[in-house]
């Protein structure tokens, strides 16, 4: 079935163009270099944790840590960074989340507890980036240039999975977890390190420390915004099906990949192949946004084409443990990912003023991580009760019922 065009929009921007702006090459280049070391830590945290326990329970704990600041801290961290320098707040969380990281290969041996008290501490800083790096986009390029400078750093971010996960994945198995951890470190630092490179003109905002009631009241006012917009709502309350879907498997591919892949023999490079792979199918499919379906489609229509494809991906890998077939069924995932990913982001910071982006962004990362968390918990007990695969079919057949419903609300499949 073909999907309806949109009203007639421009040609989109060349990956090239939006390049020659100088403080998107910078900020692309820090995230580049930080993707970097993140894939090296993702891959070595699970396997350290594995290696420690043998609990899948205790595997998926980890994902449970990283979403609970973005439940509790998430909506306020937001509004604070609404108020500040964008620039300056992305600068500290990196040099925080570096010392952070760190510390991971020294203390874990000494209690298994401080691998997530660390990894909760590095999730609290990121709640400062994140949604920096999502609001200062629009400052930093033209509207029109928005789909392609996304796309350019989603392709960039799957890229390194690819090349990162496989890299990752090397390290680990012949040199351990630690040095994992200091590549992580070291990334942080660097990517600082660019983005103080970075020039920004910014609107004044509020220099006092604001009163709870304050941060209240801004919250409240980033609350009813979103509510208010028909198209941000709908998008927001069907995106939540995703993080259910993807917590629940996300935490146990680790032990998919080290435990049912190939009858358990590829190890910590069955995982790394994985989630390499996932990298290469998000980059097809943000190139397909990007310089195809972005600006010539409906946003609304290229999101639930996404949440279809992504749910065939999770019936897919729940049936087979060969791994050129678990290759294809998570290639297929990443793919279907960038198709709802890309334009629900590009839509957000089309239709969201600057002074509430950081807010609703937030927002909407903590409502994200509520269904991640949620999710991460029960997931690894769940495999343990009813099988690893019979989880993620489970999570497939969530998302293709929203998907299904999704096709019948006008504000979600028709947004612009």
């Amino acid at each position: 079935m073909s999907i309806p065009a949109a009203s007639a929009r421009e040609e989109p921007v060349s990956y090239l163009q939006v390049l020659h702006n100088r403080n998107f090459s910078l900020l692309w280049v820090g995230q580049i270099i930080s993707f970097l070391g993140d894939r090296a830590h993702l891959i070595a945290l699970p396997v350290l944790v594995w290696n420690l326990t043998g609990s899948a329970v205790l595997v998926s704990l980890i994902y449970a840590s990283i979403g609970l600041p973005w439940i509790f801290l998430g909506p306020v961290a937001g509004t604070l960074v609404d108020r500040w320098d964008r620039r300056r707040t992305m600068i500290v969380a990196d040099l925080a989340r570096a010392g952070l990281v760190l510390l991971i290969p020294w203390l874990a041996p000494l209690n298994i507890s401080f691998v997530y008290v660390l990894a909760l501490l590095v999730t609290v800083f990121s709640l400062f980036f994140t949604p920096a790096r999502l609001a200062v986009l629009p400052d930093i390029v033209r509207q029109r240039e928005l789909y392609a400078a996304n796309s350019l750093l989603e392709i960039s971010r799957y890229l390194i999975d690819f090349i990162g996960y496989l890299a990752g994945g090397i390290l680990v198995v012949l040199l351990g977890t630690t040095l994992a951890f200091f590549v992580d470190s070291l990334s942080y630092v660097i990517s600082a390190a660019v983005i103080f490179s970075m020039t920004l003109t910014q609107a004044s905002r509020p220099s006092t420390i604001p009163t709870v009631a304050q941060l209240l009241q801004e919250f409240r006012a980033g609350v009813t915004f979103l509510r208010g917009n028909r198209y941000l709502a709908a998008n927001t309350l069907f995106f939540l099906p995703m993080p259910l879907a993807a917590g629940a498997t996300t935490a146990i591919v680790p032990v998919y990949a080290l435990g049912i892949l190939e009858g358990g023999t590829l190890g910590a490079w069955g995982f790394a192949l994985m989630e390499a792979f996932l990298g290469l199918g998000a980059i097809l499919g943000s190139i397909l946004v990007g310089r195809s379906l972005g600006g010539h489609y409906r946003k609304g229509r290229i999101i639930l084409a996404g949440f279809g494809i992504f749910s065939l991906a999770k019936f897919f890998l729940g049936f087979v443990d060969r791994l050129p077939l678990a290759l294809s069924a998570v290639s297929l995932d990443g793919f279907g990912n960038m198709l709802f990913y890309i334009p629900s982001v590009t839509l957000v910071q089309e239709l969201t003023p600057s002074e509430f982006r950081a807010r609703i962004f937030s927002i909407r990362q903590a409502l994200i991580q509520i269904g991640l968390t949620i999710s991460a918990v029960l997931a690894g007990r769940a495999a343990e009760l009813i099988g690893v695969q019979t989880v993620i079919l489970l999570a497939g057949m969530l998302v293709l019922a929203f998907t299904v419903a999704g096709y019948f609300v006008p504000s979600l499949r028709d947004a612009p």
